[in-house]
């Protein structure tokens, strides 16, 4: 089981590196895009409301984002079931389960806000990416990644794995 522990957890953070970043690209261009084929003044010309707008390239963003975002969380959920905990109880599997949904969940909606205003404030996408990165990564650099969700989805399962070699700290 430690073996596959092994294989899945290292996977499940690249591909969580990799969802986030295309995320975070794909938000932060969504409108910037627009922007530099100058085809935005067309767009709001539309009958559509600026809400409509948003909304659709919410979704669209979003959307494009799950061949990622699926494969990710069947990962984490392998990562989980082959993790070395003796006391692992149903109760711990869905109140770690809800921890990477709440997680996984917070980080998109961040991202996929964050990278929206970007793109509508700014007129290059370069710009937009940039400081959609900057906003998500500079507080993991600067206070050692205790404000990410995914942190601490993933810190929960070192907790686990250091309470099954018997020391209580964390690792």
């Amino acid at each position: 089981a430690l073996t596959a522990y092994v294989v899945f957890f290292p996977l499940a953070q690249v591909l969580q590196f990799l969802f986030v970043i295309g995320l975070a690209v794909m938000a932060a261009g969504a409108i910037t895009k627009e922007k530099e084929a100058r085809t935005w003044p067309i767009l709001l010309t539309t009958p559509l409301d600026d809400w409509d707008i948003i909304k659709g390239k919410t979704i669209g963003v979003f959307e494009r984002s799950l061949p990622l975002l699926i494969p990710l969380l069947a990962l984490q959920g392998l990562s989980f079931l082959f993790m070395p905990a003796p006391g692992r109880t149903v109760v711990h599997f869905v109140s770690r389960a809800g921890l990477l949904l709440l997680a996984l969940g917070s980080t998109s909606f961040f991202l996929l806000g964050t990278g929206l205003y970007f793109s509508s404030r700014l007129k290059a996408t370069n710009s937009a990416v940039v400081a959609t990165l900057a906003v998500y990564y500079l507080p993991k650099v600067f206070f050692c990644g205790c404000l990410s969700p995914l942190f601490i989805a993933s810190t929960g399962m070192v907790t686990v794995m250091a309470g099954h070699s018997g020391d209580s700290t964390l690792v």
